[in-house]
């Protein structure tokens, strides 16, 4: 049941387009919805007004329990080969806007508060960063080493304190 025909207005339709226009192509979620159907749609003025209600609606939890419940699954794919595959989840279309929308819309909130542990969002260069934070370290303290550590691990299972606890056991 609707619990209002109005939904909040917490993203403009500048803020949609511009969420729209950052996607990169990816697989459709449940709905079957593509993101280039949503952008189709969006390239007119009304259908720009459109997905913006739409996304509006699902931030307010304005929409049918049913529709919330519907876009909030995902489809499951097995990457990989047969002896080593890894479950894969892929969600809404719908759900990977409102998200990307707000980011766009708190990004500066999040770069101020999460500074400097963070340089993923909002950090222009992060990666870079973060690369000569460490060469000044390591030029600052020659005794100290650095671990790069990549794991497949699509469920974030790994514990990187165990991890450290195997480190430490190094002279």
């Amino acid at each position: 049941v609707l619990m209002d025909s109005v939904p909040i207005n917490m993203f403009s339709t500048e803020l949609v387009s511009k969420a729209l226009s950052n996607f990169k192509n990816s697989d459709s979620g449940i709905t079957g919805y593509h993101i280039s159907h949503l952008k189709a749609i969006a390239a007119t003025s009304d259908g720009l007004e459109a997905v913006t209600y739409v996304v509006n609606m699902l931030l307010g939890k304005r929409a049918p329990n049913e529709i919330c419940r519907f876009i909030n699954t995902a489809k499951l794919f097995a990457i990989g080969s047969n002896k080593k595959a890894r479950p894969i989840l892929i969600g809404d279309t719908f759900m990977r806007l409102l998200a990307k929308c707000v980011i766009l819309k708190d990004q500066p909130m999040i770069s101020r508060n999460m500074d400097p542990i963070q340089f993923a969002v909002g950090v222009k260069g992060g990666q870079e960063l973060v690369i000569h934070a460490i060469r000044a370290w390591t030029q600052v303290n020659p005794k100290h080493i650095v671990c790069s550590i990549d794991i497949e691990n699509a469920f974030g299972n790994i514990s990187r304190h165990a991890i450290r606890r195997a480190l430490d056991t190094f002279p």
